[in-house]
């Protein structure tokens, strides 16, 4: 099988995500690192940046915020990548927004996502986060594809995935696609026969 293929070892099934999402907002936030915690997985699964964009996250990359459609608070967040992908500004829901600022020290360089000395926690200790409060057994990097995959099913539109996910070329995206390929046939098709 080929590494670019989206198996279903390597994202969440609506129920994992659902027990997940049912964990994290039951999670007590009044401890400092539990918050932390909260707030990092929560940003992971809900703007589908890789878990090092969202660790190299400063105050500087929150960039202000903006009422959504439904009238929804929102706050823009600069997202630096790491890979060969593309540098982009993703919203994100307005509490996890403050949450985030109100973590961050005064400095515009103080990380989102800092240990208990301050410094910025690293992809292992990540890793460990995800390891204590995850409800299936996927890697981190889950929350990633999970999001794709939610996303492109509630879009349909691949350049939207690929920007949200900061994609470099559209074929990386495609993968999201692929995965409802048999089933689009199958609706297309049945409407082909139904008119005629």
């Amino acid at each position: 099988m080929s590494r670019n293929q989206l198996t279903p070892d390597k994202y969440m099934t609506p129920q994992e995500a659902g027990a997940l999402d049912a964990r994290l907002a039951a999670l007590d936030t009044s401890d400092p690192l539990v918050a932390r915690d909260h707030a990092y997985l929560s940003f992971l699964r809900l703007t589908g940046v890789r878990a090092s964009e969202a660790l190299n996250l400063e105050r500087r990359d929150f960039l202000g915020v903006f009422d959504g459609a439904g009238g929804e608070r929102f706050g823009r967040v600069h997202i630096r990548t790491l890979k060969q992908g593309l540098d982009r500004v993703v919203p994100v829901p307005g509490w996890l927004y403050d949450r985030c600022l109100s973590m961050a020290g005064a400095f515009p360089g103080s990380p989102i996502f800092a240990s208990d000395t301050g410094e910025a926690i690293k992809l292992r200790r990540a890793d460990q986060i995800w390891r204590t409060y995850r409800t299936c057994d996927k890697k981190l990097h889950s929350l990633r594809h999970t999001f794709g995959r939610e996303l492109y099913r509630a879009t349909r539109d691949i350049l939207l995935v690929k920007y949200a996910l900061g994609h470099a070329s559209v074929s990386n995206t495609q993968i999201y696609t692929e995965m409802d390929m048999e089933d689009d046939l199958s609706r297309a098709l049945g409407a082909l026969r139904g008119a005629s």
